[in-house]
């Protein structure tokens, strides 16, 4: 959980350094756009201060038409600058929105699907046993059998809250998994981690299988801990 949120924090810092270089780098130009048109003047004209009032007037009329228009483009630049910032900010604000929700969420239903594995059915055995022992087949045709989908639909009327639970941890990881970005990927990660650490990688591995065998291949799921099932 500490590590998560470090992460998080050290995501937004990289977003805020970004945009402090960008910032910089911004004024930098205006600097130079601004102060371009006096060092050409002066590169032409020398740096001789004139006692005529109209050569000043002249100074005057030719500033005023180069930097009307440069401030305008300018004034409009900047606003356009801030207006990017104001969206980037709002994007990142409800990415953490999301994030954190996802979290919340995956820590939810792992511990309920936890609780579930621990139930124990009429024959006695537990539903962790029960997918342990029935749904680590050889080859993945097995899992279209008519005794493994049977088995499927009975552990399914037994306990139908396992399957509910599953497809909003799917629901969840493949929220996650849809961005390239580093704080979607690092908490995807950490929700799969979790899985494997709450739940043991042969549960994982038993659940994946148990859904491809009660939906029948119908869903189109991103499969991640069965080896039957990662590259169909």
């Amino acid at each position: 959980m500490l590590d998560n949120r470090l992460e998080l924090t050290n995501t937004a810092y990289e977003v805020l350094a970004r945009m402090k270089i960008r910032e910089a780098a911004i004024r930098t130009s205006i600097l130079l756009v601004l102060a371009a048109p006096i060092v050409v003047y002066v590169s032409v004209f020398g740096w001789n201060l004139s006692d005529n009032h109209s050569r000043w007037g002249e100074f005057g009329s030719a500033m005023s038409g180069v930097y009307t228009p440069v401030l305008a483009l300018l004034t409009l630049s900047v606003l356009v600058f801030q207006a990017r910032i104001q969206q980037q900010l709002h994007k990142h604000e409800l990415d953490q929105a999301y994030i954190q929700q996802a979290r919340a969420d995956v820590e939810f239903y792992v511990n309920r699907l936890s609780d579930l594995l621990s139930l124990r059915l009429p024959n006695g055995s537990t539903v962790r046993e029960v997918l342990h022992h029935n749904f680590q087949p050889e080859a993945a045709s097995q899992l279209d059998s008519e005794l493994i989908r049977r088995l499927a639909k009975e552990l399914d009327r037994e306990v139908p809250q396992t399957l509910g639970v599953l497809f909003a941890l799917q629901s969840i990881l493949a929220g996650l998994s849809a961005s390239e970005e580093g704080a979607y990927r690092l908490n995807f990660t950490s929700a799969v981690q979790k899985l494997t650490a709450i739940l043991g990688f042969e549960t994982c591995v038993s659940l994946e299988n148990f859904h491809r065998a009660r939906t029948e291949g119908r869903l189109d799921i991103r499969y991640l801990f069965s080896p039957l099932l990662r590259d169909k």
